[in-house]
């Protein structure tokens, strides 16, 4: 689904799939991802096997396949960064505004 999503609505012609796990290697995960991971070969998808979550936003891969766990445990943090990072940004401008001022 993932894949066909890419193709029609980013126009990403043979996405690349990847499964998100704890090493790239195939050997690498538990039982539910070495499962996906054979489903995943088997298929006409473009499968380009195990990525890490460092790997997330490296343009290794067009769709990420993640168990619901693994998949919200990477992408919660990352809702939350723009909300922090404008806070930060707002402290450390006042902050150089107020030393530039005195």
């Amino acid at each position: 689904m993932g894949s066909v999503y890419a193709e029609k609505v980013f126009g990403i012609e043979r996405p690349r799939v990847a499964l998100l796990s704890i090493g790239e290697e195939k050997g690498k995960g538990n039982k539910l991802t070495h499962a996906a991971y054979d489903l995943l070969e088997a298929t006409s998808l473009n499968f380009v096997g195990n990525i890490e979550s460092r790997h997330l936003f490296s343009n290794a891969a067009d769709v990420i396949v993640a168990d619901g766990f693994a998949g919200t445990s990477r992408s919660r943090p990352r809702r939350g960064w723009p909300s922090t990072s404008a806070s930060w940004s707002r402290k450390t401008c006042t902050g150089i505004r107020r030393q530039w001022l005195s």
